[in-house]
């Protein structure tokens, strides 16, 4: 029998109790939870066995949770004119300018205010819906660079996802982000759909594949290392305020073309 880890992860200031085994390329899947269905405040029942260093995690010293940026009262009402931010408009002023394409303030501003900005790329607002929490960037670039966004009562998460394309499709990043009391962070519990560790039988369905093609994807797939799947992995953001969407682009693999219907996508609730 594989061994199983038992790990305890503190998430949003729960702790989640979780077994997981490393897997590159078997079936088994972890049972870990999604970090962004857990809110702060939130009570879970759990078992828990917590060693004397356990004890003594909090925010500050937690790795998962890396603070980013930081905001006074002050600095909140000059960029926002309030004192906490009230939607997705907002939130995307406070991101940091390399989380915005590199924008600055006053470009996201005006890209709000319906202008388009960057010079010979000439970027603008594609979809801005406040309804569902989502927003998207259009312009003269081959990719897709989305937010969205989710609440509750003054904790935020929300989620930024930039792809850019060439001879296919990789990530730029894709980072689940958390604001409360002027303060973000990034979560670093588990990738934008939650998983914490990827399988090819999540991407691929071996039985529309020839034998040569599926011993081509395993051994591909086991050269992967941590860069590549963070670039690799793709993800599109729901624009309906619930699923997330993650997938490899069909023109990854150079060396050998493999059929349209072997690839699968994985879709989850974001939120929930």
């Amino acid at each position: 029998m594989r061994p199983i880890e038992i790990a305890l992860i503190l998430i949003s200031g729960v702790w989640i109790a979780c077994s997981s085994t490393t897997i590159k390329n078997k079936s088994e899947k972890s049972d870990c939870p999604q970090p962004t269905g857990i809110w702060r405040g939130e009570s879970v029942e759990e078992e828990r066995h917590i060693s004397s260093s356990d004890s003594n995690n909090n925010e500050e010293d937690n790795p998962l949770e890396v603070e980013i940026l930081s905001y006074t009262v002050n600095e909140l009402k000059q960029r926002l004119g309030k004192a906490q931010p009230e939607n997705i408009k907002d939130l995307f002023l406070l991101l940091p300018d390399d989380l915005a394409f590199g924008f600055s303030l006053d470009e996201r501003k005006q890209m709000l205010d319906g202008e388009k900005v960057g010079g010979g790329v000439e970027m603008g607002i594609g979809d801005l819906d406040l309804k569902n929490h989502y927003l998207n960037f259009q312009g003269n670039y081959t990719g897709n660079w989305e937010m969205c966004t989710n609440r509750k009562d003054d904790f935020w998460l929300f989620a930024v996802n930039y792809h850019e394309c060439g001879q296919y499709c990789s990530t730029q990043y894709a980072k689940m982000l958390s604001y409360e009391n002027g303060v973000i962070k990034e979560l670093r519990y588990a990738n934008l759909a939650g998983y914490q560790d990827l399988w090819p039988e999540l991407f691929f369905d071996f039985s529309k594949l020839t034998d040569e093609q599926t011993e081509f994807v395993k051994e591909e797939w086991d050269k992967f290392n941590s860069e590549d799947f963070e670039t690799h992995i793709l993800f599109n953001l729901p624009r309906d305020g619930k699923i997330i969407t993650m997938y490899i682009d069909q023109l990854f693999f150079e060396e050998m073309l493999l059929p349209y219907e072997a690839f699968k996508s994985v879709e989850n609730e974001l939120w929930d």
